[in-house]
């Protein structure tokens, strides 16, 4: 679950778009992932486990469910922390520097 969620996010990372906030996406992206491993897990152990031992699924989805969203909130703070810290925020955008040139134009007449 681990190597997935990591792999999965850092690729989510890598591909986003530039107005994307790093540390967002990076929880999103690792959160779900990690809830889709623990219901794979789950269902996986639940089948192969109900045949020796009676338990319930609820109980099995409850312990992969809590593993899942320690493991989720970690990663993806630590790969949203990163790419945040990779990429510089931008101080002034292009649209505002246009906007400046054109109204200066206007005062000088």
């Amino acid at each position: 679950m681990v190597l997935g969620v990591a792999i999965g996010t850092y690729f989510a990372l890598k591909n986003m778009k530039e107005y994307q906030n790093a540390l967002k996406t990076g929880l999103i992206t690792a959160l779900g992932g990690s809830i889709l491993a623990a219901i794979s897990l789950s269902v996986f152990d639940w089948a192969v486990f109900s045949f020796v031992f009676p338990t319930s699924f609820s109980n099995i989805f409850l312990f992969y469910f809590l593993e899942a969203m320690i493991i989720g909130l970690s990663i993806g703070l630590i790969e949203g922390l990163y790419f945040r810290m990779k990429r510089p925020k931008k101080l002034i955008s292009n649209d505002d520097l246009d906007d400046d040139i054109f109204y200066e134009s206007l005062k000088s007449k």
